[in-house]
């Protein structure tokens, strides 16, 4: 089928075949469809493909582990150990709000302290490079 024929100048047997071609036509589609959609849905876990394969479209992991048969955290009668806050960080880093509104640009009320977190991070690893010189006396030398 090219093109739509002019559907007032056919009679009522040729709509009929008309029909019955355009329903073959859609029923032949919808298999190649669900055939298609079913290939695209294989993934490594339910087809034989390795899971390179997969590419971005990685099945999310699933645990085995089901909600609620073990307790979170650490073993019973453990006392935990974490860093305190110090008194003098050696940096302070504040992070402001706004001065003015972006929408009508008019000031905002005073800012207050909601939360204070300390970072406690390792000082980078150098080398210390000592060198050690050795000196000698020097005599006259005698003739």
């Amino acid at each position: 089928m090219q093109q739509l024929p002019d559907l007032s100048t056919l009679s009522s047997t040729q709509m009929g075949a008309l029909v019955l071609e355009l329903w073959a036509m859609v029923q032949t589609l919808m298999a190649q469809n669900n055939e298609l959609q079913a290939r695209l849905n294989l993934n490594s876990r339910n087809s034989s493909k390795p899971p390179s394969s997969d590419g971005l479209n990685k099945p999310q992991p699933k645990s085995l582990r089901k909600a609620g048969q073990r307790p979170v955290g650490g073993q019973k009668g453990h006392k935990g150990h974490t860093l305190s806050q110090v008194a003098e960080p050696n940096m302070v880093v504040i992070h402001a709000p706004p001065e003015h509104c972006d929408v009508c640009h008019g000031p905002l009320g005073q800012a207050s302290l909601v939360e204070a977190r300390q970072v406690h991070d390792l000082p980078d690893l150098r080398y210390q490079v000592t060198e050690h010189r050795v000196l000698q006396e020097s005599f006259p030398i005698q003739v």
